[in-house]
Order: structure tokens, then C-alpha cells, then sequence
């Protein structure tokens, strides 16, 4: 009788772990959603890449810019006051203009990782800063970067 108490007791805490395996297993699979692959609609034109430059190269550079701007995962009853406001990060951009008689690119008003709400906020300080004529915005071309500069008295257009 004993013996077989302690086999049921075995066999328990064998069902005991494998309920604990699935259950993080599904944990870990309620994480990501998989679907197959869509086809590509008639009515849209692929572009083709430049010679010299390859799928995976624009895949991984996709990949760098999606890791400097992922934040670290929050705790989802955790509320952050404002970090950044539009009026500070005003007065960051105006020192920094104050330094310099050159244009300066978006990308150097922040470190190397910036977040997502530095770089939203900024830009938005910015485009308030244009609205006031302060700065002026330049961007050649889509591909090259935003450039800044302090506005002269004349430039109100």
C-alpha cells in the first residue's frame, strides 16, 4: 500500500511539471501572432533596389533604426509624469543653435537610443519653433536627413 502511494505521489509531481512546461509554453506563444504570407495585390508596383544593394541589407537596416527606437518594455499599471515637454525641449534646441552658425541634423539633438517620446516631442517643438519662425527646416530629399537652423529676421515666409 505504501508503495503505491508513493508511485501515485511520483506521478503527481511528474503531471505537476509538465503542467508547469505548457503552461509556460503557452505563455511564450500568446506573444506572437502568425499568419501566412499575403500576396502582393495586382495593382501594386514593386520597386526594385539599386544595384549593389541587397534585400537583406535594407531588411537590416530596418532592423538597426526598429532597435534604437524600441523602449523597454513597461509595466503595464506604471504611469510616467511627462518626461519631455514641448516648451523644454524648445529651449534645448535654442542653446544648441545659440553654439553653432551651422545647420544642425535632427538626428543630433539626441544620443545614440533616443525614445520615442524625446524624438516625437522635439519634432514637435520644432515644427512649433517654424511655426514662430525661429528655425528653419531643410530636407533635400527624402532619403537625406532634416537639417536645423536658426532662423534670420528676414526669413518669414
Amino acid at each position: 500500500m505504501q508503495a503505491a502511494l508513493v508511485e501515485q505521489l511520483v506521478t503527481y509531481q511528474r503531471y505537476k511539471e509538465a503542467t508547469k512546461w505548457f503552461k509556460q509554453r503557452q505563455h511564450d506563444q500568446q506573444r506572437f501572432y502568425t499568419r501566412p504570407e499575403a500576396d502582393v495585390p495586382a495593382n501594386v508596383r514593386l520597386g526594385k533596389l539599386k544595384p549593389g544593394i541587397t534585400f537583406d541589407q535594407v531588411q537590416q537596416a530596418l532592423i538597426d533604426l526598429m532597435d534604437k527606437q524600441r523602449e523597454p518594455a513597461m509595466p503595464l499599471r506604471m504611469i510616467d509624469g511627462e518626461r519631455y515637454t514641448v516648451k523644454a525641449q524648445m529651449s534645448k534646441i535654442r542653446f544648441r543653435l545659440q553654439k553653432t552658425k551651422v545647420a544642425i541634423s535632427f538626428k543630433q539633438f539626441f544620443d545614440p537610443k533616443p525614445n520615442r517620446d524625446e524624438v516625437v516631442t522635439t519634432f514637435l517643438a520644432l515644427l512649433e519653433m517654424t511655426k514662430q519662425h525661429e528655425v528653419t527646416l531643410d530636407q533635400p530629399s527624402r532619403v537625406l536627413p532634416i537639417t536645423v537652423k536658426k532662423a534670420k529676421l528676414g526669413d518669414a515666409k
